[in-house]
């Protein structure tokens, strides 16, 4: 069983806290309560392999950038969350992911972008086709989700998981590689 740490990140009232209620208490809570910083675990199973996330939830207010920066250095995979009733919100995760990426480089492969409150499609301000852009020029997974309505919750960890293992793999493989290039050996002695 694989754990993966994970930050949640994006701005206040985009519903980080409401989607890892769905989660981890499948339960919805529409009353909106700021977080400072709160930690979920949550057992999740993604190709026949059973991954435990220990997920810090982080505050969206800008005088908490410091809190977020330490979450972001404590963890290896991260998902960007922005509400599609929000225009904002969306450029909120754009700096987020800067940040991502001047803390740990090399976490391109580890982030997926999550465009929440989909069940409020009358209230939409972002089209679903630019977060999908966007997600497509950082080459990251996106997905629209809703906590109320429980669509992609699941999914969206699951494919954290995923891609997770896929860049641990990728670099083992790379490992391996380079060190047969160091012994300039490609050969097999059996």
């Amino acid at each position: 069983m694989s754990t993966i740490n994970v930050a949640m990140l994006g701005a206040g009232g985009v519903g980080k806290t409401c989607v890892l209620l769905r989660l981890t208490r499948k339960s919805f809570d529409p009353e909106y309560i700021p977080t400072i910083q709160d930690h979920f675990e949550a057992k999740i199973l993604a190709m026949e392999r059973e991954f435990i996330l220990k997920i810090v939830d982080t505050a969206g207010q800008d005088e908490m950038a410091d809190i977020a920066g330490i979450a972001i250095q404590s963890s290896e995979a991260f998902i960007l969350v922005y509400s599609i009733t929000s225009t904002i919100s969306l450029n909120e995760v754009e700096k987020y992911r800067s940040k991502i990426l001047s803390l740990k480089p090399g976490a391109e492969g580890k982030m997926i972008l999550v465009g929440n409150k989909c069940d409020l499609e009358n209230d939409r301000q972002v089209p679903r086709e630019k977060g999908q852009s966007l997600a497509d020029s950082w080459g990251i997974p996106f997905f629209e989700t809703s906590a109320k309505e429980n669509i992609n919750i699941e999914t969206i960890f699951q494919d954290l998981a995923i891609a997770s293992t896929k860049k641990v793999n990728s670099n083992a493989q790379s490992a391996e590689t380079q060190e047969q290039a160091d012994t300039n050996c490609s050969c097999n002695i059996a």
